[in-house]
């Protein structure tokens, strides 16, 4: 029975919510720790976008942009972006004619532009052309999401060929393949100084040779074209044995054939290099990355406020709550343009939890008791108008939200850590308790009521695409639809959660200061598992620990419980 209890005290974080007893004084102090960021740097080759500067870069720039819009919450995102850095990296030479760009939805200053462009899942990928200009419908061409640097840098390559042959991307240089039978045609457009040629006889389908081009193409001394073996002619008049092969070409149509000992593109470049040098022909190549800005005071403000946090034990903070709160009406459900049929049935459901759940003051439940009428009384609402009522909220005189936007108890390690999925997860616990006390005192009939609105917000409105997919499956295989009574309910979502940790344990979204556990650890409660380490149906998560955490008079979320919530806020975070 002691561990039990112990196991009961610890299990408070999933089950419900306290107020950290902090005073203003000390939410101020950790205001500046907790700024919105990306999850790229000045230190990256990547061009940071935002709403300030989005529409003048990509507009009629004379180059082409390919934009990553992605949110830094986003565990999919965070997975992608090295490989996206890396990808900017390797085509960084390349800027002069296109540039690797990435603009934060997460950021509420570049809501509207992902809005416009109708972004509704993350990572999206666009391309902009040079000649790219606003109208109706024109949000660029999609693009394909690689895997690694070399799949954005092969998808890339493909998209330049294609604007070339349909007449654009003409400030790149020829990246479409030479077909003429011989060699009299490879310095036609040429500048009169230009006396070599590299041309590569290659595989049809590699992109080796307008890769080459690409990274020479800064080297106004010299020319590179690219020929398909099936090419016959001109493998025959280069007496061509194998390929790739790559032939040193002047204006008096004489040819040396390179000596290759690998066929990678490094190796293929070094022996350009070499066989030029001979010649007294010097190639432009690879400039140094730009250097990176100091972040070790930001990183010591970062450790000391996880350090602080920690220290409270298992506490969820009111700040954390309403930043979600924030986030997922305004940028979420503001992201889509309009809403109806099964999507607005979810966001109804969704609204009626918050509005009679969610721990606000009288004006935060006016607020949303407003939000919840304009999606109730209309067939087909608009997301910008939700995200505008929220707005609204955010203005101080409307004393709907007692804390900073920010986050607290949810700030990762840095930036990309935590955040909205943390905020997200711990709000939906804290409904799931309240919804089922309330239900279960009145005799409600739908224990799967607050489980419902989370499926349904998670599969119409939850940024992460990828997230979504696995949540969804999750909830099929787990049969949430059977899920049949309150306690259960609870029990569903813990269990829940504990899945996704173990399938996140490990991956790049999981914080180095924050593992994802199974909950609750051995080391909190040695009795709560078997040696093989499945749970002790006796003391693990079941619902028969479910039922005694709930009949717990210390632990239980009694009504009177959200009543002391709302005295917390108002004696010192500001009256609601």
């Amino acid at each position: 029975m002691k561990d039990i209890k112990f196991y009961i005290n610890f299990a408070i974080f999933l089950l419900l919510v306290l107020i950290n007893q902090c005073n203003n004084a000390s939410i101020g102090k950790y205001e500046r720790f907790t700024g919105d960021q990306g999850l790229y740097s000045s230190k990256d080759d990547v061009e940071i976008l935002t709403i300030d500067n989005f529409k003048e870069a990509i507009t009629n720039s004379g180059k082409a942009w390919i934009v990553e819009f992605y949110n830094s919450w986003c565990g999919f995102c965070q997975k992608f972006a090295p490989s996206w850095k890396k990808f900017a990296t390797d085509v960084k030479d390349w800027r002069d004619v296109v540039i690797v760009a990435a603009i934060d939805c997460s950021d509420d200053r570049n809501n509207p532009i992902c809005r416009e462009y109708e972004i509704m899942g993350y990572p999206t990928l666009r391309y902009f052309g040079e000649d790219f200009h606003e109208s109706e419908k024109n949000y660029g061409s999609p693009m394909e999401k690689g895997v690694s640097a070399e799949d954005h840098k092969h998808d890339l390559l493909k998209k330049m060929i294609s604007e070339q042959i349909q007449g654009r991307g003409q400030q790149f240089p020829n990246l479409l393949p030479y077909t003429a039978s011989d060699v009299d045609d490879i310095f036609i457009k040429a500048a009169s100084d230009v006396t070599n040629s590299i041309v590569i006889l290659q595989e049809p389908g590699s992109l080796l040779g307008p890769e080459i081009t690409m990274d020479l193409h800064r080297s106004s001394n010299i020319v590179t074209h690219y020929a398909f073996s099936n090419n016959t002619n001109l493998v025959t008049k280069l007496d061509a044995a194998k390929f790739p092969s790559v032939y040193l070409v002047n204006r008096e149509k004489q040819f040396e054939h390179l000596s290759l000992y690998n066929t990678d593109k490094t190796s293929i470049i070094e022996v350009i290099k070499e066989s030029l040098k001979h010649r007294h022909i010097e190639l432009v190549l690879n400039q140094t990355s730009q250097g990176s800005s100091n972040t070790f005071e930001k990183k010591k403000d970062v450790n000391a406020l996880i350090e602080k946090v920690k220290t409270m034990g298992d506490v969820v903070f009111q700040m954390d709550l309403e930043t979600t709160l924030r986030y997922s009406l305004k940028r979420e459900v503001g992201s889509s343009k309009y809403i109806s049929g099964e999507k607005l049935e979810a966001l109804k459901k969704y609204l009626h939890i918050l509005t009679r759940y969610f721990p606000f003051g009288r004006a935060g439940k006016a607020f949303l008791n407003d939000v919840n009428n304009y999606v109730n009384s209309n067939s087909e609402v608009s997301g910008s108008e939700i995200a505008q009522m929220v707005a609204q909220a955010e203005r101080e005189e409307a004393n709907v939200f007692s804390t900073p936007k920010k986050w607290l108890g949810c700030q990762g390690s840095s930036d990309q850590y935590r955040r909205y999925p943390c905020g997200l997860w711990t709000m939906f616990h804290y409904l799931t308790v309240n919804v089922a006390d309330y239900e279960q005192g009145i005799g409600g009939n739908n224990p799967r009521l607050a489980l419902e609105a989370m499926h349904g917000y998670i599969k119409h409105f939850f940024g992460c695409a990828g997230c979504s997919s696995h949540f969804q499956e999750m909830a099929k295989r787990r049969e949430l639809d059977k899920v049949s009574s309150f306690p259960d309910s609870i029990l569903w979502l813990w269990m829940a959660h504990n899945e996704v940790n173990n399938r996140l344990s490990g991956d790049l979204s999981e914080d180095p200061e924050y593992p994802k556990i199974q909950f609750p650890s051995p080391t909190n409660c040695p009795s709560c598992r078997n040696a093989d380490d499945t749970w002790n149906n006796s003391e693990g998560p079941t619902p028969k620990l479910s039922m005694q955490v709930w009949k717990d008079p210390i632990t239980r979320p009694r009504r009177g419980y959200r009543r002391k919530l709302y005295r917390y806020k108002n004696d010192l975070l500001g009256k609601v």
